[in-house]
């Protein structure tokens, strides 16, 4: 969901470059009372017809935080099981912190939002486990947990459609996915996984990161929903990130490291213990 992305211009002109989301989407203005109002409607009208159980919410420093203190409010007040998972794409825990909610900051406001990406985390763990760096970082990440209302709640992860994969990091290894993926799991948050990562798929920047997962569609070569499609057949490109790039066109998702990462995956998440995802969730 994208509320300042939503409606369009009738006449562009050369000073409206500063009023777009990324260049090309027209901004909306949240502390017009109509503006605000209407997005608040909106939201109330999407959950209640399409029931969903959680929205993720894009960029959330490019809205007022009053806005977004407004918008919690009603959402809770209607729906108050629903959970808000927002976005502040940034490594400074000092920064992302600020927008969850469950205190007051220095400008008087609690966001009220539930949740937000771990943006933070994320940062050392790939460095450490994608690049080979030290795990230090990691700790000390770690240790400004206090800057959080409710750090239990901050959702982890490894990868996203933001993010090159995994594997595509320079000094990625399968070994060091699995270790990345035990971290992910067995440390504080709510884990997600990047549909592809527990198959070490690769990928670069957008739209490279966002192939289809194999066997999506009736003629992919390999399909890896099903243990048929999951053969013991050792691919070369199953080692460095050097050795995918070199046989990327005839990548075996299917291949036997690869599908350890599955295996691993799996037993991680029974030793957590997780319950079933949210049915539907607001993208």
């Amino acid at each position: 969901m994208k509320p300042r992305c939503c409606c369009l211009l009738k006449q562009p002109d050369k000073h409206e470059e500063s009023r777009r989301f990324a260049g090309i989407l027209p901004d909306l203005n949240q502390d017009d009372p109509e503006v605000a109002r209407y997005l608040i409607q909106n939201t109330l009208w999407w959950i209640g017809i399409a029931g969903f159980d959680g929205i993720r919410e894009d960029t959330l420093p490019y809205v007022p935080r009053h806005f977004w203190r407004g918008w919690m409010t009603a959402i809770k007040r209607e729906y108050p099981k629903l959970t808000v998972v927002g976005e502040v794409f940034d490594p400074n825990p000092s920064l992302v912190s600020f927008f969850q909610g469950g205190v007051a900051r220095w400008d008087g406001i609690n966001s009220k939002i539930d949740t937000l990406f771990d943006y933070p985390l994320m940062f050392p763990m790939r460095r450490a486990f994608g690049e080979g760096k030290p795990m230090r970082d990691i700790t000390v990440m770690l240790a400004h947990d206090e800057l959080y209302p409710k750090p239990q709640m901050l959702v982890t992860f490894i990868g996203n459609h933001d993010l090159q994969r995994f594997m595509n990091d320079s000094g990625a290894t399968i070994a060091g996915l699995k270790l990345a993926d035990t971290l992910l799991m067995t440390t504080r948050g709510i884990p997600t996984i990047y549909y592809g990562d527990e198959i070490a798929m690769p990928g670069g920047a957008d739209p490279d990161n966002r192939h289809d997962f194999p066997g999506a569609w009736p003629k992919d070569p390999h399909n890896g929903f099903h243990a048929s499609g999951r053969t013991p057949t050792r691919s070369p490109c199953s080692n460095t990130f050097a050795a995918w790039r070199t046989c990327a066109p005839n990548w075996n998702p299917c291949a036997v490291e690869p599908w350890s990462i599955l295996r691993r995956m799996t037993r991680l998440t029974l030793s957590r213990g997780l319950q079933t995802a949210p049915r539907r969730l607001w993208y």
